[in-house]
């Protein structure tokens, strides 16, 4: 455990959560991008239906699971969403965005709120990893978002 450092890293949180400049939807396609690449069980289970909330379509949150190309997403988005998931999409995937992909973001979302954007997969890619590493399990009954690789279980027998 890590009582000052959790504390401190759930303010973090906290603030991108109830302080974030991103409208919700925009904020939760950021979230639902970082959760697919780390395959995420219990961060897309409480996310999808936050997203679903927030206005996305649930075609349009099945394309992002499974890392759905820009051009295969498009015509399930608004624009804004489309730039911010090609955005999110870009930096998770190459560790950056391309000159044209940042144009096209910021032409659409103010200074703030592309870092925000940024914040905002900063602060889930950790919950993520964490979440991962300690197996955090989505509620007794309810199917796991993201198969399970064999990898995963020989750590799971490993862990036991």
């Amino acid at each position: 455990m890590s009582p000052k450092l959790g504390g401190l890293f759930e303010q973090l949180g906290s603030a991108v959560r109830n302080q974030n400049s991103l409208p919700s939807r925009l904020a939760e396609i950021a979230i639902l991008v970082v959760g697919a690449d780390w395959k995420s069980q219990f961060e897309w289970f409480a996310h999808e239906r936050l997203a679903l909330n927030a206005g996305l379509s649930p075609t349009s949150i099945g394309h992002i699971k499974v890392n759905s190309s820009p051009e295969e997403i498009q015509p399930f988005l608004e624009e804004d969403e489309l730039a911010v998931y090609t955005f999110c999409r870009e930096l998770t995937r190459d560790k950056r965005v391309s000159d044209a992909t940042f144009a096209r973001v910021r032409s659409l979302l103010s200074e703030q709120q592309v870092t925000d954007l940024c914040f905002t997969m900063g602060t889930y890619h950790a919950v993520s990893l964490t979440l991962n590493v300690f197996k955090v399990p989505i509620p007794e009954g309810e199917p796991n978002p993201f198969e399970e690789s064999p990898k995963d279980s020989e750590i799971q027998m490993l862990r036991a």
